[in-house]
């Protein structure tokens, strides 16, 4: 019998114990040989810059008890909760070789998501007459609104929310993966506080985390809430860590050079939010009065952070379509240890995409891989300015990291 292969959909920003346990228990519950983590690379799903670089994080994912990370390419990265998923998923069902799914959920009940899916898939056919008859209503909350018309119970956590579009995914594309859920250990999503009293078993949530250290708290802050390799990474990277100074002023050009009209092809963007910020950045004085300006009940703060780095980084809507037509090219891999190598060779029989250890010309010039590779490139270079360093073209000269 083969080995049974656990996946994950992850963004470890920064990896932290509660990402380690989640790999420990995963293995444990599930009596899995290996785990193979598909992650966001140089920005996440909020639109912000990743703290550390990819290949940091996926080296303290390995360290941490994973065997291979793969890439979730840029497009997908900064996308919606559905986009994000939808990819994961579609990267994890092409390597060949997963044969489940695990995240972490609120409520840690399998059968609560997917009476969720149910509910979701029945309110399709009403979809687009509510968007219609309620244009001041945010995705999230339109969603939460019919399902609540409809008596039916609306997730309305970050991570329940992740784990039904994770199901929805599968669905969709006839994925041979089992889902799994784990109850989420520790503070919350959102939770900015950091854990004192048990940090080892009562784990603080990244968001924490990063919050702490962007503040310009010492590394002894957080030093109990992450494991060592990750210490390791962020004591290298202090003193350069992404500046949202930097990002607002990058944005500030960028808008310069767009009319309502230009900024409407940017992917992500509906009726009068061209407009809506490019009226904002005339009075925003800093990247928290621009986003402040722009939020409405309609437009929730990540889905504007998600839309200013698209933005930035120009990615319009051809690119991605707007039904997730489109869906990740290629396996970029990052890194793994000797299962996770072992898991490679396999993959190349398994796999229904290229498998990418190095960006080669050609893979660049690929009508298919090419444009969705230039975006990653575009991400780490971004980063790296943001990082205040001069630093170019890391993804065309860093092999993956092999921990041993």
């Amino acid at each position: 019998m083969a080995p049974k292969v656990a996946g994950m959909i992850t963004e470890y920003n920064p990896f932290h114990l509660g990402h380690h346990y989640h790999i420990a228990e995963t293995k444990r519950l599930l009596n899995a040989e290996a785990v193979v983590a598909v992650m966001s690379g140089s920005f996440v799903q909020r639109g912000e810059p990743a703290l550390l670089d990819k290949w940091s994080r996926a080296s303290a994912a390995v360290e941490g008890g994973a065997d291979l990370i793969i890439e979730l390419p840029a497009l997908f990265a900064v996308s919606s909760a559905e986009y994000f998923a939808t990819a994961g998923v579609h990267l994890l069902n092409q390597l060949g070789l997963v044969d489940m799914l695990s995240f972490g959920s609120e409520c840690g009940s399998l059968e609560t998501l997917r009476d969720s899916v149910k509910d979701l898939s029945h309110l399709d056919v009403r979809w687009k007459t509510a968007r219609k008859s309620h244009p001041e209503l945010s995705y999230p909350a339109l969603k939460a609104k019919l399902l609540t018309d409809s008596g039916l119970q609306s997730a309305s956590t970050p991570n329940d929310i992740l784990g039904i579009e994770y199901m929805k995914a599968i669905e969709a594309l006839g994925a041979s993966l089992s889902p799994f859920t784990l109850q989420r250990a520790g503070h919350g999503y959102h939770d900015l506080s950091l854990e004192q009293e048990n940090p080892q078993k009562i784990y603080s949530s990244a968001s924490a985390i990063r919050s702490a250290l962007l503040a310009g708290a010492p590394l002894s802050t957080v030093e109990k809430t992450v494991p060592a390799q990750t210490l390791t990474a962020l004591e290298k990277a202090s003193g350069n860590f992404p500046e949202q100074g930097t990002r607002y002023e990058l944005l500030k050009y960028r808008l310069l050079l767009h009319t309502p009209d230009t900024l409407s092809q940017i992917h992500d963007m509906e009726d009068g939010l061209p407009e809506r910020i490019l009226s904002a950045v005339k009075s925003a004085v800093d990247y928290e009065t621009l986003v402040t300006a722009i939020k409405s009940k309609r437009h929730t703060r990540s889905r504007i952070e998600r839309v200013l780095v698209k933005i930035l980084l120009d990615i319009p809507t051809t690119m991605i379509g707007q039904n997730r037509e489109t869906l990740p090219a290629y396996l970029r891999i990052l890194a793994f240890n000797e299962r996770g190598r072992h898991l490679l060779n396999q993959a190349k029989k398994t796999a229904g995409l290229p498998l990418l250890t190095r960006i080669r010309p050609q893979d660049l010039k690929d009508p298919v891989t090419g444009p969705q590779l230039l975006f990653d490139i575009r991400a780490t270079d971004l980063r790296e300015i943001l990082c205040g360093r001069n630093v170019y073209a890391q993804d065309l000269t860093r092999p993956p990291v092999y921990v041993k």
